[in-house]
């Protein structure tokens, strides 16, 4: 009923809830990305002053960047556009060997965060309809409907929320991938260095 005083309290009651639940999930989100980008841009390009093992020589980045150990170990390169962060550092784990440091969904973990993380920058809390359909499509596409709560207005995606599930999945990939390196230099400093068995 028009005018109802309960009723009038409860829709921005709800839309309230609504924004909180996308508020946490873009702080959630934007604090993990920072984290895993700034650690990835200062451990890979020291990993590479120190790495031994065999690369991956038919690995499209060793393709580009054999000749120059710098460039290869560097997630910044290239900086041409369409080249995208979580591309370029599984490119770097996978063209030396060490994605078998990282959680077993590392590459699909990575990828969700970068792009739900740019999408939520990008276009605020409420996106525009082609995006949140383009998005909905990502999470079926990609199986990644246990890592994002879909809220929906008529039969139109809404608000994208992350999920338990799916917070659990990001600090794991962020505690493996500090034990890795931290275990990759503490043997480096032991003795010889010999990465894997």
């Amino acid at each position: 009923m028009e005018g109802d005083p309960e009723i009038d309290l409860v829709r921005p009651a709800f839309a309230d809830m609504c924004f909180a639940d996308v508020a946490q999930s873009l702080a959630f989100i934007t604090t993990t990305a920072a984290f895993v980008e700034s650690f990835f841009k200062e451990c890979l390009p020291v990993m590479g002053k120190k790495f031994t093992g065999s690369y991956q020589r038919d690995q499209v980045r060793f393709q580009r960047y054999g000749e120059s150990v710098s460039s290869f170990w560097d997630p910044t390169k290239p900086t041409t556009k369409g080249d995208k962060m979580a591309t370029m550092i599984c490119e770097i784990l996978e063209g030396s060997g060490l994605m078998r440091c990282m959680v077993p969904n590392f590459t699909q973990v990575l990828d969700a965060i970068f792009k739900y993380r740019n999408q939520m920058i990008h276009s605020g809390f409420e996106w525009p309809l082609k995006e949140r359909q383009r998005f909905a499509r990502m999470i079926r596409d990609e199986n990644w409907t246990q890592w994002f709560h879909v809220s929906t207005v008529g039969d139109e995606p809404w608000f994208f929320t992350v999920t338990p599930d799916f917070r659990k999945a990001c600090l794991d990939l962020c505690h493996q991938s500090v034990r890795a390196f931290a275990e990759l230099d503490r043997r480096d400093r032991e003795g010889p260095r010999k990465y894997f068995k």
